[in-house]
């Protein structure tokens, strides 16, 4: 099976101290859309913005059909404080992804993503 390394990047504007950016999504590697078993991101700690970044190794055939969403959680009380709203997040044009696939601003969401560069 081909597996493949996505790079989720995002820029969570609204988050407080003593919360934490996640992904959730349908595939198991997701937490299949429980939000308890969504997978913490790492806050960049090089960037000034609060930034947060995972990287996932999954199954390509699967995160074909995959949806996803980010949401904040209390790191306290592990309760989900927000999901974003909108549609479901998917993953396009993976067939003509390279090894290394983009970080995710091919969903044309521009606000959710960082345009960052350095100072």
């Amino acid at each position: 099976d081909m597996y493949i390394m996505v790079h989720f990047q995002v820029l969570v504007p609204r988050i407080k101290q003593n919360q934490s950016a996640c992904v959730f999504g349908s595939l198991n590697e997701f937490g299949k859309w429980d939000d308890g078993k969504a997978l913490k991101m790492k806050r960049v700690s090089a960037s000034v913005l609060p930034l947060y970044e995972l990287v996932l190794r999954v199954n390509k055939e699967e995160l074909k059909a995959a949806e996803w969403k980010y949401l904040i959680r209390d790191d306290s009380t592990n309760q989900t404080a927000y999901i974003e709203h909108g549609p479901n997040r998917l993953f396009k044009d993976i067939d003509s992804w390279t090894t290394a696939p983009p970080k995710p601003n091919h969903d044309h969401d521009h606000d959710h993503h960082s345009h960052h560069h350095d100072a």
